[in-house]
């Protein structure tokens, strides 16, 4: 039985794996030098996008065409500084033909100069994007503004480049009280722009209530991959999917952690309205068989839905509200639903704060959760 569970997550990662490489075969195939160009030394070319009254442009990807041909290259997301990076093939004569804005909107350049690919070369670009819809950087008036709480991974925002956070929560359970102190890093690299790659671990304490024994020790390891597909399909809306490996690193001490592998794969989208955002997934939990004090606790396969509201306040303040139901990782633990209210705040230049309270509607879910923490993106 293990073994087909076990089985099951390679699966499960194949998939992921296969649908994450399909959009990057796809991107390659719109280079008409395909293996050529690939096997060229590629140098990243930089510059700032800035507007016709000379403040940086935020959240922007720049297209640029090698000249003479229908080859075309994309950059990140230009950062706060209006700074963004493109690798290019070394050698080649290239032009800026376009920016496209957060919400899709394709805005070409006309006039601009080529340039030769060679190392140190920078290419600033102006853009007049006042007539443009409202990018999602002023939207979100710094950066992480708009990351959930509960489905920090199942949400279709992705880290611009590089997050750091610090976190620390406090949970009221059946079992005791839960201290966790974590970290979570996330990043998304130049070479593969849309997706981001997660990590995040912890540091668990339990003090055990009604017999329950106290006890400390490392959480487990999450890892994930998530691609954003941006705007398709529906207007005022973007999306992604992806998944979510959590490997059995954890302690058993702390109650937490339980010798069992489990995998989730995702879908998620948003819709922006004049005023707040709704954001919503839905995934499905592969969960491996588990032990607890020498007892066998068997794996169940689980739906995921989650659904969240997010109100920008202020350039300091945003609200989020989020609603969240998996069901039962084992089979007799119950289901887990909750309820969250938070805010991402930053009082202060360096970094922001993140705190929300929740509580737990089902057996399976904490009574009662405080999290707080500090995040910084690079």
């Amino acid at each position: 039985m293990i073994i087909k569970r076990t089985r099951r997550h390679w699966i499960t990662l194949s998939i992921l794996l296969a649908a994450l490489l399909a959009p990057l075969s796809a991107f390659g195939t719109e280079r008409t030098a395909g293996t050529a160009a690939a096997a060229e030394e590629m140098i990243v070319v930089r510059g700032t996008v800035i507007d016709a009254d000379e403040h940086p442009v935020v959240g922007f990807k720049v297209v640029v065409r090698l000249v003479d041909s229908a080859e075309v290259f994309f950059s990140n997301a230009t950062a706060e500084n209006g700074e963004y990076a493109v690798p290019l093939p070394a050698g080649g004569e290239y032009v800026v033909v376009a920016v496209i804005s957060p919400g899709g909107t394709r805005l070409a350049l006309e006039g601009q100069q080529p340039f030769l690919v060679t190392p140190g070369v920078r290419r600033d670009v102006v853009a007049d994007v006042a007539a443009l819809p409202a990018p999602l950087g002023e939207r979100w008036p710094f950066p992480g503004a708009d990351r959930l709480f509960i489905s920090f991974v199942e949400d279709t925002s992705t880290v611009q480049r590089f997050r750091w956070e610090s976190q620390f929560e406090v949970a009221d359970q059946d079992a005791g009280s839960l201290l966790v102190a974590r970290v979570l890093a996330a990043v998304q690299f130049y070479s593969i722009p849309d997706i981001e790659f997660g990590a995040r671990l912890g540091y668990e304490g339990l003090n055990g209530s009604s017999g329950v024994p106290d006890g400390a020790g490392i959480s487990d390891l999450d890892l994930w991959a998530k691609f954003h597909l941006g705007p398709r399909w529906l207007r005022n809306a973007d999306f992604s999917f992806g998944g979510l490996v959590t490997l059995p690193t954890g302690s058993e001490d702390n109650g937490q952690s339980f010798d069992a592998m489990r995998s989730k794969l995702f879908f998620a989208m948003r819709y922006r309205f004049s005023s707040f955002m709704l954001a919503a997934h839905g995934g499905i939990w592969f969960n491996e068989n588990g032990t607890l004090g020498g007892a066998t606790l068997n794996g169940q396969t689980a739906p995921a839905l989650g659904v969240a509201v997010l109100f920008p306040m202020s350039e300091r303040l945003v609200v989020i509200g989020e609603a969240k139901f998996e069901g039962e990782r084992f089979s007799g633990v119950g289901d887990d639903a909750r309820l969250l209210g938070g805010v991402n705040w930053k009082p202060l230049p360096w970094g922001s704060f993140r705190l929300a309270l929740s509580a737990g509607l089902t057996d399976g879910a904490p009574d009662a959760q405080f999290l707080g923490s500090w995040m910084i993106n690079f």
